[in-house]
């Protein structure tokens, strides 16, 4: 009688009542099932014939040796078989079947059936896969054990002793400022742009004035004159925004050069009379919303600063809000105040020891009753509550008289007067205060600097000549 085969791994299947068939359970079953148990092939070659390039199919055979019945598939490319760059294939028998594969080609292979996708396997990895009569699978892709540790673990130990992780956390402005917590990579980013410094210089001259029509004679840099009594746009600039811009604010350093004079009026004015060329600059921006954000309660009522009289105020406000303060605020009760119940702030401070932030503002008269009381919400806008459209100056300091707001700042030099003659002083220096501008929304911040002369009892003249303009994004100040 003949010998038949196993489908699977053709092991050999002596027929009922053969006699002497020992060489043939030897050879053909105790053999192949060695080597379906723990056998291992070498496959060393791809793309030969009738297989295409960069391919091995496995071979199969009844009773003998063959590279599919194999536990264990070592896979090399000795000679450069596999094209570069290129993945391999092998093919194995549409039969179940556990592989060890372990991949040695320098090249990631695919193994599969001869019409399934498959498993691929990177170069120098030992995998074991699946072969479920149709295709090429994983042989594990679940374990219990693994999948609750996974869904919830307490504190993760990186090494022996070292810090437990406790949480993985999505927080732009790092608030918490764990040392057990782990940060996302978009939070990493966010916290990075918010807080990075940002710098930027320009200068400007008359020629960049948007009224200039005046012409330039060879290397002499002109001048635009602002006259007696009169108030002129000298710079229009946009802060630029670094991307993505949330959060950070922007400090604004403005040196401006010109001339200063102070104009014949025709009077007598004896030998060496001193007189004040009143030159007031304002830094403007533009309003991109009306309304204002809280930034919570007072938790103390408001102090008047310096006697029964004093039109300025203090209260605090729980926590650090100064990231929300600028040199352009205002406050008030409500998000949209009656002009008369807005109040400019003068300036604000981070007191770490009470966990308070102070904020000094004008209150408008000296018996201002806004916040007399605690609990009061406390609304900001960084543009004055300003309709939108609308520029709105920065807080320098205190104004000179009670016609002149307190977001003026005298420029004026003190000239040496003689009979019927006044003297000039050309290429003047002022450094204007620093001034912390914060965005109300994305996008560009458009800002002005203006010129206003004789605005108070005295004259004055300026010829405007150059604005050097440094901007630098910080996190608070």
């Amino acid at each position: 009688m003949s010998t038949s085969y196993t489908g699977t791994l053709k092991l050999g299947k002596p027929a009922a009542g053969d006699t002497g068939w020992g060489n043939t359970l030897n050879g053909e079953v105790t053999d192949m099932v060695e080597e379906a148990i723990s056998g291992m092939s070498t496959i060393n070659t791809w793309g030969v014939h009738p297989d295409a390039a960069n391919t091995h199919t496995l071979s199969s055979a009844n009773g003998t040796t063959s590279e599919s019945r194999a536990a264990i598939l070592r896979l090399t490319d000795t000679t450069s078989d596999i094209a570069g760059g290129a993945t391999g294939i092998v093919i194995v028998p549409d039969n179940t079947k556990l592989y060890c594969i372990i991949n040695e080609t320098g090249h990631t292979v695919t193994v599969k059936t001869a019409s399934g996708t498959g498993i691929s396997i990177p170069t120098a990895v030992q995998a074991n896969v699946v072969c479920n009569g149709t295709n090429v699978v994983e042989q594990t892709n679940y374990n219990s054990a693994f999948i609750a540790a996974l869904a919830e673990v307490d504190t993760l130990k990186i090494t022996a002793g070292g810090t437990g992780i406790t949480a993985f956390v999505d927080e732009d402005n790092m608030a918490s400022n764990s040392a057990t917590a782990i940060a996302s990579q978009q939070s990493i980013k966010a916290y990075v742009d918010n807080n990075a410094t940002y710098h930027r210089q320009a200068n400007y001259f008359a020629w960049d004035v948007p009224t200039f029509s005046g012409s330039v004679s060879g290397s002499s840099l002109p001048k635009f004159d602002v006259a007696d009594n009169t108030t002129a746009t000298v710079v229009e600039f946009e802060l630029l925004r670094p991307s993505p811009a949330t959060a950070s604010r922007h400090k604004i350093d403005i040196t401006l050069v010109g001339d200063k004079d102070y104009p014949w009026t025709g009077a007598t004015v004896n030998a060496g009379f001193q007189v004040n060329a009143n030159i007031v600059c304002s830094v403007q921006r533009k309003s991109k919303s009306a309304t204002g954000t809280t930034i919570g309660t007072n938790s103390v009522a408001q102090a008047q600063l310096g006697g029964g009289n004093s039109n300025f105020l203090k209260i605090y406000v729980t926590g650090d809000v100064t990231n929300e303060l600028d040199s352009f605020s205002w406050i008030a009760k409500s998000a949209s105040p009656a002009s008369n119940a807005k109040y400019q702030v003068l300036s604000y401070e981070y007191e770490i020891a009470d966990d308070r932030t102070s904020i000094v503002y004008n209150g408008n008269s000296n018996s201002s009753t806004a916040f007399v009381t605690t609990g009061n919400n406390v609304f900001v806008s960084n543009t004055g509550f300003t309709p939108i459209g609308d520029y709105h100056s920065a807080t320098f300091g205190s104004g000179y008289s009670s016609s002149v707001p307190f977001y003026t700042a005298n420029i004026g030099t003190f000239f040496a007067a003689y009979q019927n003659n006044f003297q000039a002083k050309t290429g003047i220096k002022d450094v204007i205060p620093s001034l912390v501008v914060k965005p109300e929304s994305v996008g560009t911040i458009e800002m002005r600097i203006q010129i206003t002369c004789g605005i108070l009892s005295s004259n004055g003249e300026y010829s405007f000549r150059q604005a050097t303009i440094d901007q630098t994004t910080i996190g608070r100040d």
